[in-house]
């Protein structure tokens, strides 16, 4: 009797240890699996922040472009304000500031301000034109006067 009860545990021990090495497999297996979702959402992520990147090719042009006639300040400029939802239009004098030849912001007489919580740097154009649009869907149609060689912005603020 004790025989068969040896070779009984010896069997269920081959078993465990057959059992055990197969999940280890299995455990390697599902590591690995994680490791390579792991590496796919990180290369998604990468992928998606890169073509975010290049949807926009004109202002990636501009913020290359070496000579932008625009130094980083304030500049006084006229907006053309159009509200669609209203109908209502009006051109302002305003201040904005420009920051790598992009209007970055709108600052109104009354203290208020638009900035990047609620528009979008755009780019200044050769003639000192910049198109924006808020996060209301209201535009502002920006001209700032090209500087003259010699003159500096109007750093007021």
């Amino acid at each position: 009797m004790p025989a068969k009860i040896v070779n009984i545990v010896s069997t269920v021990l081959n078993k465990a240890a057959h059992a055990a090495s197969v999940n280890k497999f299995k455990m390697r297996e599902m590591n690995l699996s994680k490791h390579v979702l792991v590496m796919a959402l990180i290369f998604f992520v990468w992928s998606c922040r890169n073509s975010e990147e290049n949807s926009r090719p004109e202002r990636n042009a501009r913020f290359e472009e070496k000579d932008c006639q625009f130094d980083d300040g304030n500049y006084s400029a006229e907006v053309e304000y159009n509200n669609a939802e209203t109908g209502y239009s009006a051109t302002y004098t305003l201040n904005v500031q420009v920051e790598e030849c992009q209007v970055v912001k709108i600052d109104f007489p009354n203290g208020g301000y638009l900035d990047n919580d609620h528009i979008e740097p755009e780019p200044i154009d050769e003639d000192g034109d910049a198109s924006i649009t808020d996060d209301r869907g209201r535009t502002f149609d920006v001209h700032i006067e090209k500087p003259e060689s010699d003159s500096e912005p109007d750093d007021h603020n």
